[in-house]
């Protein structure tokens, strides 16, 4: 991150920040190569389609008991969701901004990760949902 990021104090500065930042990302010239070089397929640009499909699909009816079996492991392995070793033990059920509760939040310092955990066997609409909710729920939106 720039030191411009680094040095944002307000809320709404490192939004701006980080708005610049994605800008960034979205104008690479590279990303062509970069995927041709790991060997990654472009994602679809136009997500309408999934997000429909996510939106008409059921939940499956609450926590069964592979979902809960999956958030109590990753509540006591951080490292599944990229902090270090030795950090502290996630919280489960955290409640957000917006009313809605994240599967576990890990918090270490100044950061914070949420983890919304999905089994296996979850249909593609409930794990799209968790996917394109996270951002919105964290923002209290």
């Amino acid at each position: 991150m720039s030191s411009e990021g680094k040095k944002a104090k307000s809320r709404d500065r490192k939004k701006a920040v980080l708005k610049a930042v994605y800008a960034e990302l979205k104008d690479y010239s590279h990303w062509d190569d970069l995927r041709a070089l790991l060997n990654v397929q472009q994602a679809a640009s136009d997500l309408s389609d999934a997000v429909k499909k996510a939106r008409d699909s059921k939940g499956g009816g609450g926590e069964g008991p592979e979902h809960k079996a999956l958030k109590e492991y990753v509540l006591t392995h951080p490292k599944i969701a990229g902090l270090l070793v030795g950090s502290d033990h996630g919280e489960p059920e955290s409640p957000l901004a917006s009313g809605d509760r994240v599967d576990v939040v890990f918090k270490r310092r100044h950061l914070r990760v949420a983890v919304e955990v999905k089994p296996k066997r979850a249909s593609d609409g409930d794990k799209l949902r968790g996917c394109v909710s996270m951002p919105e729920i964290q923002n209290g939106t």
